[in-house]
């Protein structure tokens, strides 16, 4: 498996697409602020799931709700010149 980015920043996916950089993966983790031990007992649920983790992927999870999403390629954004 390939190295993910674990975030609770709704934004941080967005912005990591828009960048055109290569994604292997995201898992962000609904919602933020829990508990470090409810924390590791959705990822070890995440790691015994049988998942297709195929980069490129954005995973939302919610305790017992799983979201997958396999970007389109998005072009890099360009200043505008002033």
């Amino acid at each position: 498996m390939e190295r993910f980015v674990l975030i609770h920043d709704a934004d941080f996916g967005t912005l990591a697409m828009h960048r055109g950089e290569p994604l292997t993966g995201i898992v962000y983790l609904r919602p933020g602020g829990r508990p470090p031990a409810q924390v590791m007992a959705d990822l070890q649920a995440l790691l015994e799931a049988e998942i297709d983790w195929t980069p490129s992927v954005i995973a939302v999870y919610r305790t017992g709700r799983l979201r997958l999403r396999r970007p389109r390629k998005v072009k890099k954004l360009e200043r505008a010149n002033s």
